[in-house]
């Protein structure tokens, strides 16, 4: 998309693209005044400000992301840049500003964000919740241990497989005559 103005604030000429995408036709901006009231509402005078700037450059700039408001009321993303062009005949200094419509780009970081923060916030509370399950496995592992080695009974735990003894509590060895060493 492309536009010339003068540096008195006359809009020479815009393309169709530039039409086509806000609804502005060369007729409803004829001053850089104009689009900038359109266009930006009230960062009007900030954008007004950098613009007034193109004239005493000597080379192209970059002019970073703006939001612009459509004869329709959408806002789009466009990425400016802008060079003086020089002299018209009268003397008067004219630029090109040019820009790329970077909306979709941008509502796609956006939405990228959005779901990396979500899951972010999942992953949070899946560890909390991990955290204290382990914590409340830790706890009953403790009272099971406490149960099971301080229990007034011997206690086997007998392998169903093997039929082999795999685990067993303090009076188990002295009443059934195992050594403490399991399978002895």
């Amino acid at each position: 998309m492309k536009e010339i103005h003068t540096e008195e604030g006359e809009v020479l000429q815009i393309n169709k693209t530039w039409t086509d995408l806000t609804g502005y036709t060369l007729e409803d901006i004829p001053t850089i005044s104009d689009w900038t009231e359109k266009a930006y509402g009230e960062q009007r005078e900030v954008v007004q400000a950098g613009i007034d700037r193109l004239f005493d450059l000597n080379g192209r700039i970059s002019e970073g992301e703006y939001e612009v408001t459509t004869r329709g009321g959408d806002k789009l993303t466009w990425n400016f840049s802008s060079a003086p062009l020089g002299k018209l005949p009268d003397g008067t200094r004219f630029a090109i500003s040019m820009a790329d419509d970077v909306t979709d780009r941008k509502r796609t970081e956006q939405a990228l964000q959005q779901a990396h923060d979500e899951l972010e916030t999942r992953v949070e509370e899946r560890t909390a919740a991990l955290r204290s399950t382990n914590d409340a496995l830790r706890v009953s592992e403790r009272r099971y241990r406490t149960l099971f080695e301080e229990s007034p009974d011997a206690i086997v735990i007998i392998d169903p497989v093997t039929t082999l003894p795999i685990e067993f509590n303090c009076l188990a060895p002295a009443l059934l005559g195992y050594s403490r060493e399991i399978g002895r």
